[in-house]
């Protein structure tokens, strides 16, 4: 029996953007379930089940590091790929020393397609 795909989290309060890696992403046939806060994706899904989530770093209330610490203090198994136009590599560096998996800046989509199967 074929296992289901694991789910991919798109969490980004760019609306534009976010509809269009949930478009993105969709064709390439993934199971993908998007939030406009970081709040609001905390508050929606099992931080308990794998997956994958593809966290903005600039938010409104909650920023994409408070959403990732948190997801690490409750030891969520769910992996994380940071997206952000407003990066900079200490940054980036210190989110990859926590956990994170990557980061990829905005919009290089394709370069986001290239990690996901590894991540």
């Amino acid at each position: 029996m074929k296992e289901a795909p694991l789910t991919l989290y798109v969490v980004d309060d760019d609306e534009a953007l976010r509809r269009s890696l949930l478009l993105l992403l969709f064709s390439q046939g993934l199971a993908v379930q998007a939030f406009a806060s970081g709040e609001a994706f905390l508050e929606a899904v099992d931080l308990r089940q794998p997956g994958c989530v593809i966290l903005d770093l600039r938010m409104g209330a909650m920023s994409g590091l408070t959403v990732f610490e948190h997801m690490r203090s409750k030891h969520s198994p769910l992996v994380t790929v940071f997206l952000s136009g407003h990066g900079d590599i200490p940054t980036a560096l210190d989110a990859v020393r926590r956990g994170a998996y990557d980061w990829v800046q905005k919009p290089d989509t394709q370069q986001l397609l290239d990690k996901l199967p590894a991540a």
